[in-house]
């Protein structure tokens, strides 16, 4: 597959512009062969060196999908893909995680995939994981485009994301953005700065003075959620708790074993991701008596497989998150114009006795 430098020295697969679009053309005319654009066409359009889209034209050929004929012109092969009778011609909702380069996702990047994939499938739209090999905000939003999407749902993005969006919708691309740390437009929040009020407001019902907050590192979820706790602190009589956070993801749990091996116990620990594993290992070792005296706060994700967690969880009502999408995007379905403000939808605290 041909490869272009990026203007930052970044390598992109070129070919993945040409294979979408022919793809994309089987899928949406299942019935019948289709005559694709000329090589001059597609390499005007995708901004690619005719040499380059006929190379990869002679590779969808060879295997199968599309078929030439002598002085007309080539055409897609339909009969070479078999669709799910349900998936036929429907839209595509296209799935980014983060900054589209992950290699791994965490437990509440699958949780939020999958639901948001099943908000639309099957009856409404096919969900595809999109990735990315683009670095500027040009090649982004071209490499993004070529992929002939209806929509995006662009889960947890990186700060900045919201300048993409606004030129992908520019070009007609519906995109709703899960979480991001500057919702604007059409997006749906989790509302981490409302779930730290919360936690401030239980801590202070429980009567507790000090809470330790690992890890918050650049988890932007985190620092939000940190911001409405100390929020809520400040504006309360509750000024007296105090609260302790480790910046650091590759150090944190042994900070907190240095402040165990001190003395020094909070009565409560908020664990973000699957630290809760080495914390839950550390109050036992030292005899924390997590059921009465120090109340653990985790992401409900990294603990419903665990029988030893006992505390409260962070709880995402992912049914009214789909719900949510789903609205906001056949709204823009129906009219691309369509002005919408910022969805907030408030975390919950849920009780694991």
């Amino acid at each position: 597959m041909g490869r272009r430098k990026s203007k930052n020295g970044i390598y992109v697969p070129v070919g993945l512009q040409i294979r979408f679009e022919v793809m994309n053309r089987i899928y949406r005319n299942p019935e019948k062969s289709e005559k694709i654009p000329s090589v001059r066409e597609l390499a005007a359009r995708h901004h690619l060196s005719p040499s380059t889209v006929s190379l990869e034209l002679r590779k969808l050929v060879k295997e199968g999908f599309l078929v030439g004929k002598h002085g007309s012109g080539t055409y897609t092969n339909p009969g070479n893909i078999q669709f799910a009778p349900s998936s036929v011609a429907r839209k595509i909702i296209g799935l980014l995680i983060g900054d589209g380069r992950k290699l791994m996702y965490d437990a509440m990047d699958w949780l939020a995939m999958t639901q948001c994939g099943m908000a639309f499938s099957p009856d409404q739209a096919q969900p595809r994981v999109c990735s990315l090999a683009s670095n500027t905000e040009e090649e982004i939003c071209r490499e993004l485009l070529s992929q002939n999407l209806d929509g995006l749902i662009w889960i947890h993005p990186p700060p900045g994301c919201n300048s993409i969006i606004r030129k992908l919708e520019k070009e007609m691309l519906p995109v709703i953005a899960l979480n991001s740390k500057d919702p604007e437009g059409a997006a749906v929040s989790y509302s981490p700065f409302a779930c730290g009020e919360k936690i401030g407001r239980l801590l202070a019902e429980e009567q507790r003075t000090s809470i330790v907050v690992i890890p918050v590192n650049n988890d932007l979820i985190i620092i939000q959620k940190l911001e409405g706790l100390k929020h809520y602190i400040r504006n309360s009589k509750h000024s007296a708790i105090e609260v302790h956070s480790f910046d650091l993801y590759h150090s944190a749990a042994e900070d907190l074993k240095c402040l165990f091996e001190k003395g020094n116990f909070p009565d409560a620990i908020y664990c973000n991701g699957p630290y809760i594993y080495s914390v839950l290992d550390l109050v036992k070792e030292y005899g924390i008596d997590i059921r009465s005296k120090c109340r653990l706060l985790a992401e409900e994700p990294y603990i419903v497989q665990r029988s030893d967690f006992h505390g409260c969880a962070i709880h995402i009502p992912f049914d009214e998150v789909r719900r949510e999408i789903v609205r906001r995007m056949t709204l823009l379905w129906q009219n691309p114009q369509t002005k919408l403000s910022p969805g907030f939808i408030s975390s919950e605290l849920k009780f694991y006795p």
